[in-house]
């Protein structure tokens, strides 16, 4: 067998050039995805303080439950945040 693809070395060389390849589109996807995950997290936050400012007048006391939920996930979003923040400064980003 004297074609180039029967030689373990091409064959193993073709596998890793298309992974790069795939690597590279799945790295496209991420930076995609990541502002979409920013957006959403921001709309999160934004819907739920929105709720219990309007609760705030009709239902003081669901206002109060949805204010300890809105300070809870607000601490939690925030850690994603700081993360999302690291993500945006990689070299590769380009959102």
């Amino acid at each position: 067998l004297t074609k180039p693809w029967s030689n373990t070395t091409h064959r193993q060389m073709g596998v890793k050039y298309f992974k790069i390849l795939r690597a590279r589109e799945e790295i496209t996807r991420l930076n995609v995805e990541t502002r979409r995950l920013h957006a959403w997290i921001d709309a999160e936050d934004s819907d739920i303080k929105h709720m219990a400012t309007e609760l705030e007048l009709t239902n003081p006391l669901l206002a109060s439950e949805i204010w300890r939920l809105y300070h809870r996930q607000r601490r939690v979003n925030d850690v994603h945040r700081v993360r999302i923040n690291r993500i945006y400064s990689l070299e590769g980003f380009t959102g």
